[in-house]
């Protein structure tokens, strides 16, 4: 960038609500895990600019004209010397403001289908109790330009509030997914001694154009045609009379210990009635792989299409002899393996109208029919919840629009009044052969608030 032609900067605010945990690792390993987020030495949470700033270049570049703003962002002018035109302010927040989580994980060998050698790994997820406050400006020779772009990164808000762009790692597993609150932006003319004493000005500001929370819901951006996505929002419950638990041995932060089971229902951080609390949840890494993913594949085999774990499959043994570590088969593409990440993302879940009980059970001898141990564990006995499954269709070679009916189909097999599919054959959670029925009472599909949501 030519810093002496650039004569408008655009100056930008939004607040943004983490809508789930953020894994935002630091490369270092935590006291209890595998990888600790980012912070700072006096342990305030660390989100860089880097990540924000990428965040936006993301976004912009799936609306119509912002694909060359965001390459003009994200790489230097000619010999790729200088500067880049976009500056993006780091956020900070309090060691008061935010909680911590522990996710835990298991890597399988698509291949044989068992768990790798040192399989078991846990990431530390944060999760911000209050709204963040992302700042950033971009410079520009005119003021056309300018104005240009603040409309791109006016529509790229209802991007960032679908969940298909965010920050941190776990896309996948519905992690990083942000919502704007409010957003204010000012052209500055640099030109003119206000105008540049505005730019490094931080409180006090004059904004020129300001949106809120449902302003910004209500935005129908136009997306690029190789750019769009699909939001499909279920709402489901624990089955009448089902025991369901997504289990735990260590209890979150605000669970209630009472009784001291074996195991723990699994939860979240939340912030409820002015106080931290935890609420169990319908994780969105156990719906999708052992609800979406299992079943599809499933499917996949039953039709002969095959997957990776069918050793009679072409596809597979194809690679194999090529020597290609990232599989091909339709599974791996959808819902990516160890060497590649899918296009389908399910968030965390919280539950409302709930309640757990701890069942306490006894373990027989095979042989002897005796007694072995005692135990007990905490179960969910009722509950709902509302997910967001967000599908990418940006990736044309992975065939979306197959995934997408798959994955509706699964869900209408599990719709109470639908009664496509046998009755409680869908399951999730600790003991499965006996618990964890879940039904679907609503499907709204394609739910989005913009033209390239399943448009």
């Amino acid at each position: 960038m030519n810093v002496m032609n650039q004569q408008f900067a655009l100056r930008f605010e939004m607040d943004m609500e983490a809508v789930t945990g953020l894994m935002l690792r630091s490369g270092r390993a935590g006291e209890f895990t595998d990888s600790s987020v980012e912070r700072t030495p006096d342990g305030h949470l660390y989100i860089n600019g880097y990540v924000l700033s990428s965040l936006l270049r993301r976004a912009v570049g799936r609306v119509d004209g912002g694909a060359g703003l965001a390459a003009a962002w994200g790489a230097y002018e000619g010999d790729r010397s200088g500067v880049s035109p976009l500056w993006s302010e780091s956020v900070f927040v309090s060691e008061k403001e935010y909680l911590t989580a522990v996710n835990f994980g298991i890597r399988v060998s698509r291949e044989l289908g068992a768990v790798k050698n040192q399989a078991l790994y846990s990431d530390e997820i944060a999760f911000p109790l209050v709204p963040m406050t992302f700042s950033f400006t971009v410079f520009f020779p005119d003021r056309n330009q300018a104005d240009m772009a603040a409309a791109c990164i006016r529509d790229a808000l209802a991007v960032i509030d679908q969940g298909v762009e965010t920050i941190g790692g776990g896309w996948s597993y519905g992690f990083g997914r942000l919502r704007v609150s409010t957003a204010r932006w000012s052209v500055l003319d640099l030109t003119e001694v206000k105008g540049r004493n505005t730019l490094w000005q931080q409180d006090n500001i004059d904004w020129q154009q300001q949106l809120t929370g449902e302003e910004i819901e209500k935005l129908r951006p136009a997306v690029r045609d190789d750019r769009q996505w699909t939001v499909i929002r279920i709402s489901a419950a624990v089955a009448d009379g089902q025991l369901l638990a997504i289990h735990t041995d260590v209890p979150e932060f605000g669970a209630d210990t009472a009784g001291l089971p074996d195991s723990y229902v699994f939860r979240r951080p939340a912030f409820r009635n002015g106080s931290p609390d935890a609420v169990p949840v319908v994780t969105g890494k156990a719906f999708r792989q052992a609800v979406l993913s299992r079943e599809i594949e499933r499917m996949l085999r039953s039709t002969g299409q095959g997957a990776c774990l069918d050793t009679a499959d072409r596809t597979r043994q194809a690679v194999l002899q090529a020597e290609i570590r990232h599989c091909g088969c339709k599974r791996c593409l959808w819902f990516g393996d160890t060497d590649g990440g899918g296009i389908i993302s399910a968030a965390d879940a919280r539950l409302s109208d709930w309640d757990v009980e701890t069942v306490n059970r006894i373990q027989l001898c095979e042989h002897s029919m005796q007694n072995i141990q005692l135990f007990n564990g905490e179960y969910l006995t009722r509950g709902k919840f509302t997910m967001d499954i967000v599908i990418d269709r940006s990736r044309p070679e992975t065939s979306p629009e197959e995934l997408e009916k798959k994955v509706i189909q699964v869900l209408e097999q599990m719709h109470a009044k639908q009664k496509k599919g046998p009755p409680g054959w869908y399951r999730l959670g600790a003991t499965s052969t006996c618990t964890g029925q879940l039904e679907v009472t609503a499907i709204e599909y394609p739910f989005s608030a913009s033209q390239g949501g399943g448009q």
